[in-house]
């Protein structure tokens, strides 16, 4: 569909008297629109040919709720979710900890409210199917460390 200032913008610049502005501007955002077409198609064609990604994810999440409660993490969930939200105390904290552990060369962005409910700041963690065992061991060794020096 074609937003109301694509149409606009269409309308000004055929009061220029350019029908061939026109014709190409609406050519364009038709191709526009079937390449994002194409790319669902294209994704949904993926997801059911490509079983592996959403195995190794389905892996992935396995493993890290088995180990992040061994290693003693405060997982919120252990829901078969990608995301994985360690609860960590207080605002302050929660942000000395991601600072942290950008210094190990981990990213793992800090909650705080008004986003999560007060006194419940925390660390999320995205897992994805390209993660593999190793790396989620290290980070979730990395975090529990860290967490241990709060």
């Amino acid at each position: 569909s074609i937003d109301k200032s694509t149409v606009r913008l269409i309308e000004a610049l055929g009061e220029f008297g350019s029908d061939k502005i026109n014709f190409f501007l609406i050519n364009l955002i038709y191709e526009q629109t079937k390449a994002v077409v194409d790319a669902i198609l294209m994704s949904l064609k993926i997801v059911r040919q490509d079983c592996w990604r959403r195995d190794r994810l389905n892996e992935n999440i396995i493993f890290f709720n088995a180990y992040a409660r061994e290693r003693g993490l405060k997982l919120l969930s252990h829901d078969h979710t990608p995301i994985k939200p360690i609860l960590v105390c207080g605002n302050k904290n929660v942000l000395d900890l991601q600072a942290r552990l950008l210094l190990r060369g981990y990213y793992v962005p800090a909650i705080r409210p008004p986003t999560v409910p007060r006194n419940q700041a925390r660390l999320r963690i995205s897992l994805s199917c390209l993660h593999n065992q190793s790396e989620l061991e290290a980070v979730i060794d990395c975090i529990a460390e860290e967490i241990n020096r709060c």
